[in-house]
């Protein structure tokens, strides 16, 4: 499979801190970052819109290699720097980021002085549908069955970051 480069108009580099490739305007406002397999929460089974077997249903099912998501804003983490982004997939939820997402995230973009998260990241796909070994009381109670095991999603791509009428 052969995959188009985007169309970039500016600076696309490693990003020093995050360890991750970044793209910035010509100003060095940072527009898009890179997104990676293990920043997808996993600690738990995916939660998606309320309905944990529902979700797992979908990822089993439904969820393909190369199907696009984004990354929608939910807040602010309170008392750590980050913040916590779903991932949507066809309008569903079918997972979270994880903790060190949002704080990597918050290292590439806290530069200006008006900085804000961005509502949205786009341009990401299913890099594929991964099994997560966990806790099987967890499972149990989730009604997931006895083994301790789920699945998650792995994403990639350049998210490019958009935000409100009101940021950046």
């Amino acid at each position: 499979m052969q995959a188009d480069l985007p169309k970039l108009n500016g600076y696309l580099q490693k990003h020093s801190y995050a360890d991750r490739w970044t793209y910035t305007s010509f100003k060095k406002w940072p527009k898009a970052m890179e997104v990676v397999r293990d920043d997808v929460a996993t600690l738990d089974p995916p939660v998606g819109d309320g309905d944990h077997f529902e979700t797992q249903r979908l990822l089993w099912e439904e969820v393909r290699p190369g199907d696009p998501v984004e990354l929608r804003f939910v807040r602010v983490v309170i008392g750590s720097p980050g913040a916590l982004y779903d991932v949507v997939w066809k309008d569903k939820v079918i997972a979270s980021m994880s903790d060190e997402f949002g704080r990597t995230l918050l290292s590439v973009i806290k530069y200006a002085k008006k900085w804000s998260y961005p509502k949205r990241i786009t341009g990401l796909h299913i890099d594929g549908v991964r099994s997560i070994g966990g806790d099987q009381l967890v499972t149990n109670q989730l009604g997931l069955g006895r083994g301790g095991a789920w699945l998650a999603p792995s994403l990639s791509g350049l998210g490019h970051f958009e935000y409100d009428k009101k940021g950046q």
